[in-house]
């Protein structure tokens, strides 16, 4: 399970948007589940990602063909990508684990990848209202739930404090997360999305290591 997590309205949807895109060219098989931006809006990023376009010139529908073409070469390759808006705060780990069984069970689809986008919005397997344990609670069952279908990889985004600003430009701590300090604890890895000045004079991001299970604790 692996936490990208940096300040609202920073493009962390968009990151994983284009982690999907990633996952398309390696032949996986991917769900998408999201709890924030709705379902057309997502649809609609992943395929200005897909065809690197605009968002005015993919909604024109000037580029239906293309994109359908891409699509359908994707899906030659054995690459699959499911996106699907769940209601908030009241969805578990139970209601996902139900619609993977439901999507294997009717279509055959066994995935590859899971993205959850906006996990501290879901709901707790065992009804909990307090928000940071809730939240804390969320993340083990999804740990479980990744183990449980044995996907190679789960990504999530999550916002960081305000106070964590200064360090948007340079690398987070563990302790900006928002919401749920143990969130740190549970997950195998976390990075930040940080941008600096020159990140955005060039109109690049990086995701810098936070904190993680196994491997280096630092780099970019």
């Amino acid at each position: 399970v692996v936490v990208l997590m940096g300040p609202e309205k920073e493009f962390k949807t968009g990151a994983l948007v284009n982690v999907a895109r990633a996952g398309l060219r390696s032949r996986k098989k991917i769900l998408y589940a999201d709890f924030e931006n709705g379902q057309d809006n997502l649809s609609t990023r992943l395929e200005q990602s897909i065809a690197k376009k605009t968002k005015v010139e993919i909604l024109r529908g000037e580029y239906d063909d293309q994109i359908q073409k891409l699509f359908r070469k994707y899906k030659r390759l054995g690459s699959e990508i499911d996106v699907k808006r769940f209601p908030a705060l009241i969805t578990s780990t139970l209601h996902l684990q139900a619609y993977v069984d439901r999507q294997y069970s009717e279509l055959g689809i066994r995935y590859d990848w899971i993205i959850i986008d906006a996990p501290h919005l879901m709901g707790s397997i065992e009804n909990i209202k307090e928000e940071e344990q809730r939240i804390s609670n969320v993340f083990v069952e999804i740990k479980n739930f990744v183990e449980q279908n044995q996907f190679e990889i789960c990504y999530c985004a999550a916002h960081t404090k305000r106070d964590a600003e200064p360090r948007f430009a340079t690398r987070f701590k563990s302790s900006d997360i928002a919401k749920c300090h143990d969130i740190t604890r549970t997950v195998d890895a976390l990075f930040g999305y940080n941008r600096s000045k020159i990140d955005k004079e060039l109109g690049t991001a990086r995701w810098e290591i936070v904190d993680q299970r196994d491997g280096i604790s630092s780099g970019a």
